[in-house]
């Protein structure tokens, strides 16, 4: 089979077909949130699914990778999220709460 690199650009994400090391070829590109130059995207693989998220801005982004070879497939979903902290602190305990809330937009 073949292999792949997820590169972060400033842009958003790229797909780059690795399997001959001297010749790579861009199969893929995603642009992310319009206007937006990220300093860093992340990225996680696992199983058939690439996770997203950058401090540009655009929550989360899932891309499903099933369909590679054929990057024209490849569908992407989008997840805003809310994080709010809370605080509660005593003189012999001290605790955070982060509550999440996710949302496809």
């Amino acid at each position: 089979g073949n292999e792949y690199a997820l590169v972060g650009a400033s842009t958003g994400l790229s797909i780059v077909d690795v399997t001959n090391p001297s010749s790579p070829v861009s199969v893929y590109q995603h642009v992310g949130p319009t206007g937006s130059q990220a300093e860093w995207q992340e990225i996680k693989v696992r199983g058939k699914y690439a996770y997203l998220t950058t401090e540009a801005g655009g929550g989360l982004q899932i891309f499903n990778l099933s369909s590679l070879p054929n990057a024209a497939a490849i569908s992407m979903q989008s997840y805003s999220i809310e994080v709010e902290e809370r605080f509660f602190e005593s003189q012999t305990l001290k605790l955070t709460w982060y509550f999440m809330n996710a949302k496809s937009t």
